[in-house]
């Protein structure tokens, strides 16, 4: 592989990384192995180019806040419940690829993520208090979609 194409792929295993694909897809699809994807991102320039990345996602977070909190204010309960899921998953209530991202970045320890986790539960329930997010929605197939307190 020549110079030019092999620059071409190292960024997009970087892109790839920074939309949050694991190592396992990124290896599957660029046919090479995870450690050799593992070397590609583990470059100086590389980590860089991944964490700038995340970065400034991370500074597009007061946006994407705003249009959550919008959707939970709406009267379609589908786009509500689709807004709950949104931040559950970046709580990390239920699982996403999205904290592998963030906990590798925060390096932090299990203790140290659980006492995260419980205080960003709290803040949550706090913050969109006011549009019931602190309550639970029964969303089985024969439920009524009831609020629980």
């Amino acid at each position: 592989m020549d110079k030019t194409a092999l620059m071409v792929r190292n960024e997009t295993i970087a892109q790839e990384r920074i939309a949050g694909l694991s190592f396992s897809v990124i290896a599957t699809k660029h046919h090479l192995s995870k450690s050799a994807i593992a070397h590609v991102l583990g470059k100086d320039h590389i980590k860089e180019a991944v964490q700038d990345g995340i970065l400034s996602q991370i500074d597009l977070i007061p946006q994407a806040n705003t249009v959550v909190e919008d959707c939970l204010k709406s009267d379609d309960e589908k786009i509500k419940l689709d807004a709950s899921k949104v931040i559950f998953k970046n709580v990390g209530i239920t699982p996403s690829h999205t904290q592998i991202n963030i906990n590798a970045m925060f390096k932090s320890d299990n203790r140290t993520q659980n006492v995260q986790i419980q205080g960003l539960q709290e803040f949550m329930a706090f913050k969109y208090r006011d549009v019931g997010a602190d309550k639970v929605i029964d969303v089985t197939p024969e439920g009524e979609g009831k609020l629980d307190e």
